[in-house]
């Protein structure tokens, strides 16, 4: 098969930049590869890939093709499926068809890099080694992050690595295209590609998701939280809050779980 890598993640993405983007962020350590659409479940399986990821962007109609033809090849493979547009209605349809995460975008760098982490370690939890992968770090010629140095959406990569670090600081596009070393406008252009969303539109999102960790496991007040994920005003932290959960951020404490058994 033309191109092929041994992997541990194989990437499906409905647009290059996306593709591209997915390949230079991966686990460190973890061997990554892009499937042809045209063939993507037989390049997995041939590639030995442990996990996918699809990306089907704004087309769902394409990415449920894509979930549908790995599980009917390629079963024991799970899969990652991130959609540019979500409802209820097609979660679903995405975890019946076998899709073992779901994510609309944008999703956070660290949560996706902690899903494909987990996948991993659950798969080979129940596996001998195998000899055909590299363990030491290094990755087989030819995988994607090989040369994510040279490929534009890795500038991308180094964005979102510079929002993670600094996501109580304040956040500019300046700053962003300075970390990305492009031009701004350019670093625009490829970051909503990759992304789905503008950069500031991810700063939000991100520190959000920063928000619902901390409401999770801890019990600092809602001002303490706020300032912690980034937002230097209670009242837009809890405006923004509402806007990407449905509920406040206290709301969204009382409805954990652990809450409810311990009230």
């Amino acid at each position: 098969m033309k191109n092929l890598t041994k992997c541990s993640i194989a990437v499906i993405a409905e647009n290059e930049e996306a593709a591209q983007y997915y390949c230079s962020l991966a686990v460190k350590g973890e061997p990554v590869g892009r499937a042809d659409s045209g063939n993507a479940a037989e390049w997995a399986c041939a590639s030995n890939a442990e996990i996918a990821i699809i990306d089907c962007g704004f087309n769902n109609a394409w990415g449920m093709r894509m979930l549908r033809e790995m599980k009917q090849k390629a079963p024991d493979i799970p899969v990652v499926y991130l959609a540019g547009l979500s409802s209820e209605d097609a979660a679903i349809s995405a975890f019946r068809a076998g899709a073992r995460e779901y994510f609309k975008k944008p999703v956070a760098a660290w949560e996706l890099r902690a899903v494909i982490q987990g996948l991993l370690k659950t798969k080979r939890s129940s596996w001998e080694k195998r000899s055909a992968f590299v363990r030491t770090g290094e990755q087989e010629p030819g995988a994607c992050m090989r040369t994510a140095d040279g490929n534009e959406p890795y500038s991308v990569v180094r964005a979102v690595d510079y929002i993670e670090a600094n996501l109580t600081a304040d956040i500019d596009l300046d700053e962003l295209a300075k970390a990305a070393r492009v031009s701004k406008y350019h670093f625009c252009r490829i970051f909503k590609r990759c992304i789905g969303v503008s950069p500031l539109q991810y700063v939000a999102t991100a520190r959000i998701e920063r928000a619902k960790a901390i409401l999770r496991r801890a019990g600092a007040p809602v001002s303490v939280v706020s300032n912690m994920s980034g937002f230097r005003d209670i009242s837009t932290f809890i405006r923004q809050f509402k806007r990407q959960t449905g509920m406040t951020p206290s709301a969204f404490r009382r409805s954990r779980p652990d809450a409810l058994l311990h009230k």
